[in-house]
């Protein structure tokens, strides 16, 4: 079966109801362990407090929402995030390529990006560590159910000037 092809459009609300419809459990239980929102929601949330929002397709469908939001604009900390459809575990090496491409330009506006990954999400905590993210943890910082969080965090690597 050959991959679909891959399309990156600025994300909208109705993205954010077709993909919460068709979201990866993991990714729900995540949601809504951290904030109590159930997937739409948390979707349409976080492109409002994006700095910038994409859809990803796989051909037809909704692959995934990202963005990310400013957390220092002076330090150049984004917190990048990611929420999936069911079609990523159809396409692994197709996520896995568009997400590289993804964060290197996030990575020219945030040369450091960090966020924390619920510590049953498996597949998350896989993905941010293939993509080059260092996960840490489970630390401290637990959600409101008591379930501990992975810090993870990706910085550019300082050029020595000789």
């Amino acid at each position: 079966m050959a991959a679909p092809s891959v399309w990156i459009v600025p994300a909208t609300m109705e993205h954010a109801a077709k993909l919460g419809a068709r979201m990866r459990d993991s990714d729900v239980v995540e949601v809504y362990a951290a904030s109590g929102y159930l997937p739409v929601e948390a979707v349409e949330i976080a492109i409002r407090c994006s700095v910038n929002a994409w859809t990803c397709f796989f051909g037809t469908e909704i692959a995934a929402c990202f963005g990310i939001a400013s957390l220092s604009m002076l330090d150049g900390v984004g917190v990048p995030w990611a929420l999936t459809g069911e079609v990523v575990d159809k396409h692994p090496i197709l996520f896995y390529r568009t997400s590289k491409e993804v964060l290197a330009w996030m990575r020219q506006q945030y040369p450091t990006m960090v966020n924390r990954i619920d510590s049953r999400n498996l597949k998350a905590i896989r993905w941010a560590r293939r993509v080059g993210f260092e996960v840490k943890g489970p630390d401290s910082v637990i959600n409101k159910h008591g379930i501990p969080y992975h810090h993870c965090a990706i910085r550019m690597r300082s050029q020595s000037y000789v």
